[in-house]
């Protein structure tokens, strides 16, 4: 029994399944900027901005003509014990996204005295025993326990794509998207002092993504117009997405929160009707807000700087190479 689509706000979004916005404008330029291009890149966008949805349109779109091996570090935290559990994990995680291709290499047992040297020669058999190019898609790329060996992972992967682009060989893997809350090019902050990743970052190869993946009121209001057209409430579809829009600033989870909720508790898909599911949001908890919350309890300074700038209006200018801030 069909229950039609809905608004999802748990985890994976799909096309067939939920109302969503159509980011095939975005997809188009991440394949033609980054993917075609064979660029390495990380997705960087805090919590429920939709990056694993990215990934699944990434792999949908590409699929007829790359081979996809995607994978995530949720759950597999422990892998990064040592540089030999990561070798060993990362193989394993590999032959389970490639299932149900039988790939021997990959489950044979790691050279123990040189793990990293190990991986790197299976990842250049994977991907020239591969008749279409192979991209690598890593999700909850920041899940690690041990940055230090996830430093070496990246630094494997930056010297074979040094060795492709020298050699011009597909030695490696056309295009590497890693995905997460954090830049990882600004790991180093979070490697021990006396490794030698602490000077020299594992990560510079990666091409800036510049990609705005929040929501417009266009694509707000492409989406309103398709729930519309199934349900026929008599919305103001312009005027309702251009409020959500400057309500939420398009952050992907509060916009579909709150087409949720009109549809499924108040059915008011008014402007007024948006805003009391506005004032409902601000009263009440969710995944999103304890996340924030837990972070400003974590972290003495970011919770200072949020109070400055909401409770004393202070501006305060980011300078990226400064620890301090600097009010103005």
């Amino acid at each position: 029994m069909s229950i039609g689509k809905y608004f999802n706000t748990e985890g994976l979004c799909r096309p067939g399944l939920h109302y969503m916005v159509d980011t095939s404008a975005k997809i188009d330029v991440i394949v033609r900027d980054y993917i075609e291009r064979g660029r390495y890149f990380v997705i960087n966008r805090a919590r429920q901005y939709g990056k694993t949805t990215t990934l699944e349109l990434l792999q949908s779109r590409l699929t007829d003509r790359f081979r996809i091996v995607s994978v995530s570090f949720e759950g597999a935290e422990d892998i990064f014990a040592t540089t030999k559990s990561m070798a060993r994990g990362i193989s394993l995680l590999l032959m389970d996204a490639l299932y149900p291709q039988e790939i021997e290499f990959l489950s044979a047992k790691i050279d123990e005295e040189l793990p990293l040297r190990d991986l790197g020669k299976r990842i250049t058999e994977l991907c020239e025993d591969n008749v279409k190019p192979v991209i690598l898609m890593i999700d909850e790329v920041d899940k690690t326990a041990n940055y230090d060996v996830f430093a070496s992972l990246l630094g494997l992967l930056r010297r074979k794509y040094l060795d492709r682009e020298a050699q011009g060989m597909r030695s490696t893997f056309h295009s590497v998207i890693l995905a997460g809350v954090h830049d990882i090019k600004n790991l180093k902050a979070k490697i021990h002092q006396d490794s030698e990743h602490s000077y020299n970052s594992p990560w510079n190869i990666a091409a800036d993504f510049s990609v705005d993946m929040s929501f417009s009121a266009n694509e707000i209001e492409g989406m309103l117009c398709g729930y519309e057209a199934e349900r026929h409430t008599g919305m103001e579809a312009a005027a309702l997405a251009k409020t959500i829009r400057e309500q939420t600033s398009g952050y992907p989870y509060l916009v579909s929160a709150l087409c949720k909720r009109l549809d499924e508790v108040t059915h008011d898909w008014t402007v007024s009707g948006l805003h009391a599911a506005v004032a409902h949001m601000m009263s009440t908890t969710n995944t999103l807000f304890d996340d924030i919350v837990k972070n400003l309890q974590r972290h003495a300074e970011f919770r200072s700087v949020v109070e400055d700038i909401l409770l004393n209006g202070e501006r305060v200018n980011y300078v990226p190479s400064k620890d301090r801030k600097s009010v103005v």
